[in-house]
């Protein structure tokens, strides 16, 4: 781990620049600060899947309160860029009232959406979001998800994430 730490810093310092697999309104704020206190360039390029193998995406991460294939065949069954992929990470939280707002924000978008809710997060989720987390407009996901799989599918055209 050591050695491994070494040869990390020693790369950063000898390189022209960095890349980063992101995009520049996502993670602005750093850039900027690795440009600041480096004078190096930065690039961003992405996201990009280091996997072009849905196999591999699919079953990576925890268990969900639903099947991983669940969440790609309700998302192929939308149209390409229909859908709004809903998720704050495992770091993210929102307390009852944000939640439910959010909840009713997302019902009253007339778009499909996928929103994955943490189990610790789902107090404020409205009834009919609990009885019927899968509908022809939305899917609630307890738990995980499997994420890359998610956007990299067709039908994805958003991604809201709290920041």
């Amino acid at each position: 781990m050591v050695v491994l730490r070494a040869e990390i810093i020693e790369a950063d310092e000898t390189a022209d620049g960095v890349i980063f697999n992101s995009f520049e309104e996502l993670e602005r704020e750093y850039m900027n600060l690795y440009r600041e206190t480096t004078g190096k360039r930065v690039w961003a390029i992405g996201p990009v899947s280091l996997s072009d193998d849905m196999s591999n995406t699919i079953n990576q991460g925890r268990k969900a309160s639903i099947e991983e294939h669940q969440c790609i065949e309700w998302l192929d069954q939308r149209e390409p860029k229909s859908a709004i992929y809903v998720s704050f990470g495992s770091i993210g939280r929102l307390n009852p009232p944000q939640t439910a707002e959010l909840a009713r924000a997302l019902d009253a978008s007339g778009r499909n959406f996928m929103w994955v809710v943490k189990p610790r997060d789902d107090d404020g989720l409205p009834e009919e979001f609990k009885v019927e987390p899968v509908t022809a407009r939305r899917m609630i996901v307890r738990g995980w998800a499997p994420q890359v799989a998610v956007l990299s599918h067709e039908a994805v055209g958003g991604f809201y994430e709290k920041s």
